[in-house]
């Protein structure tokens, strides 16, 4: 499944292209679904819910204030200082309990974590061993 560059600045895009080639593989859309998240490589800005789905989201970001109020240039955002940080979201194991989330007719039910948590490493672990799954019926089904 090819990555994905999600955004709606023809900037981020082209800056993405110039410092990150193996991005010139990825599909470039302005939206994408949960259904179409799932499991792959999201470059750009998308909502917790959406990232929590995903294999890795990598994120332009700046250090203090991005480009804002117009649409921006590659040379804007250098100057701003973007940069590229990659990351694994995760659902958390107190919210995790019998949770289920609507995103547009589908649902994410999110197994419950029985271990302990007491530690960090525990604790790193749980984030590793919830298991979320899109329902294809959506709310109710079987």
């Amino acid at each position: 499944m090819r990555d994905a560059i999600v955004s709606r600045h023809k900037a981020a895009t082209q800056w993405l292209h110039k410092h990150y080639p193996e991005s010139l593989e990825a599909n470039v859309t302005e939206v994408i679904t949960a259904e179409e998240a799932r499991g792959r490589v999201l470059w750009g800005i998308v909502p917790l819910n959406i990232a929590a789905l995903a294999k890795e989201v990598r994120a332009i970001q700046f250090p203090y204030f991005p480009p804002r109020g117009k649409e921006y240039t590659m040379e804007d955002m250098e100057e701003a200082g973007a940069t590229l940080v990659s990351y694994r979201v995760r659902i958390a194991p107190k919210t995790a309990a019998r949770a289920a989330f609507d995103l547009r007719s589908s649902i994410i039910e999110v197994e419950e974590w029985t271990g302990e948590t007491a530690g960090t490493q525990a604790a790193s672990d749980a984030h590793e061993q919830i298991v979320c799954e899109i329902a294809d019926g959506g709310p109710g089904s079987a």
